[in-house]
């Protein structure tokens, strides 16, 4: 008999996404499916929702919490999921009617503790397959995942994520989501599971549809603020990890790759019409803080791109107005 899989969706104000979501999943073509919603603490009809589904089905578990972020949520839905394997779906993202099907049956193939696959990127325009790559199925062992897959990762060259995911439910509980961390969860989750097991299949299946909500990305400047702080922090966690399992060779490439994703939040002040003055004084703020300045500090300028390299030189110099003049003409050429 086939493995029963728990699907995972953390629910919170998404009134408008959710019937969506949910009429994917009820529809696979997988039917050992235990649908697990957890409602944290949706002010919309959302709970509601929930509550619905429910009634309606059988398998849908539903359990309402009090809002505490999408890792508490997905960790309350690890504790309640009874499969023997777990897929995350983000509540206004839907799949394809055979997305647990494919996973599971490649997850069963392979003996795999964790198989990924490509996906859609969707907005209100349109629709396009996301690859990284993968454009034939690749199994990687221990020692393959560090030395190759954890280096793509580290620069940016693989997005983070944990849906397009299925993964043994027995390992995703050793690891967990990270509560204390409010961005980038994906990130410290994957790049932790990545850390800790023995194998992982990449399969080039789009199954899976990542809805970008163009009007909810932020445009707070204060927002763009906070994120770069949260990215020091972020920084700061996966070194800590990677010096847990002896790979501290990776770090400098993560001071690289978070450096250069801090640098250009100058390019979303731009967007979000910060001015040069306001902009000035955060930089300024950043470039006083003690672990952004190791950071720096630890950074081999010849193994920098150039515009990053005359940063690194203006921040040290703290000549504010030069770098937001350089950042100013790369906004501009790139529209």
């Amino acid at each position: 008999m086939s493995d029963l899989v728990s699907v995972i969706i953390a629910v919170y104000n998404v009134e408008k996404y959710l019937k969506r979501c949910l009429k994917s999943v009820i529809n696979q073509t997988y039917k050992n499916i235990e649908i697990v919603l957890v409602d944290d603490g949706s002010k919309d009809s959302s709970g509601k929702i929930c509550d619905e589904y429910k009634e309606k089905y059988e398998n849908v578990v539903v359990t309402h919490k009090k809002n505490g972020g999408l890792a508490s949520a997905r960790n309350a839905g690890l504790e309640l999921a009874k499969g023997e394997y777990v897929c995350f779906i983000d509540s206004d993202d839907w799949l394809e009617e055979n997305y647990v099907e494919v996973l599971y049956n490649k997850i069963k193939e392979n003996k795999s503790q964790v198989v990924r696959c490509e996906f859609y990127k969707n907005n209100k325009k349109e629709q396009k397959i996301e690859t990284e790559g993968t454009d034939k199925e690749t199994k990687y062992n221990k020692e393959q995942i560090r030395e190759n897959l954890i280096p793509e990762i580290l620069l940016g060259k693989r997005m983070c994520y944990t849906w397009a995911l299925m993964i043994k439910k027995d390992v995703a509980k050793k690891i967990k989501f990270d509560e204390s961390k409010l961005l980038l969860e994906d990130t410290c989750f994957f790049l932790n599971l990545l850390l800790h097991i023995e194998n992982i299949i990449l399969i080039p299946n789009p199954l899976y549809h990542y809805y970008e909500n163009t009007n909810s990305l932020t445009r707070s400047a204060k927002k763009i603020e906070k994120n770069m702080y949260h990215l020091l922090e972020i920084n700061e966690y996966i070194q800590k990890e990677l010096k847990k399992v002896n790979l501290d060779e990776y770090c400098k490439i993560t001071d690289k790759t978070y450096f250069v994703i801090i640098i250009n939040h100058i390019l979303k002040f731009y967007r979000a019409n910060y001015s040069n003055k306001d902009i000035e004084k955060c930089i300024k703020k950043i470039n006083k803080n003690e672990q952004f300045r190791k950071m720096c500090n630890r950074i081999d300028k010849s193994e920098v791109k150039a515009q990053y390299k005359i940063a690194l030189k203006l921040l040290e110099k703290g000549n504010y107005k030069l770098l937001l003049l350089v950042w100013k003409v790369i906004y501009i050429l790139k529209g």
